[in-house]
């Protein structure tokens, strides 16, 4: 044993054990993939594989504390990665229900805020501005079917429900497949 060597860590040790064999492992329901990596054609939101369509994506992420700092500095520490998914019904209507509700609301504020100082009502005119914000987050927090946690040189680090963090842990162990 190297004194001097880093400390292993449960990451370090779960990779050179052989846990994600096939470019992917789960550790506290966050799936750990190897960029580049195609995933088991079992939805990444549900776990579900009934109906999974095959999604091919290049995923982005900034730390939080960048975009609180600065746009620009967000996209100077920007980390890319690339994998291959799938979702399934479920995830993909909670998808087009986000994003209509986030388009169709803030076409209905932005009207809003435009007939209000037309009619000179400024009640018209705050409550478009609400509803065009509220139909944004709406979309950003319903709509996303992702969550991803950290990208750095190798990995995309993907925040998983319980019950689809048991169906990739065990598909990573290769304990079955769907």
């Amino acid at each position: 044993m190297n004194p001097f060597a880093p400390p292993q860590t449960d990451i370090t040790t779960a990779a050179a054990s052989g846990a994600g064999a096939g470019g992917f492992y789960v550790r506290d329901n966050v799936l750990v993939v190897r960029k580049g990596t195609v995933l088991p054609n079992v939805c990444i939101a549900t776990g579900d594989a009934r109906g999974a369509e095959r999604v091919h994506k290049k995923l982005y992420w900034s730390p939080p504390w960048s975009v609180v700092l600065s746009p620009l500095i967000a996209l100077l520490l920007r980390k890319s990665g690339e994998i291959d998914y799938s979702l399934g019904p479920v995830a993909k209507q909670r998808r087009m229900i986000g994003i209509a509700t986030g388009i169709g609301g803030s076409l209905l504020g932005l009207g809003l805020m435009i007939v209000g100082p037309a009619t000179d009502s400024p009640v018209i005119m705050i409550t478009g501005f609400l509803i065009f914000f509220v139909a944004l987050l709406f979309a950003l927090i319903y709509g996303r079917v992702i969550h991803i946690v950290r990208i750095d040189k190798t990995d995309i680090h993907l925040k998983l429900k319980p019950e689809s963090a048991q169906v990739f842990a065990r598909l990573s162990a290769g304990g079955g497949s769907y």
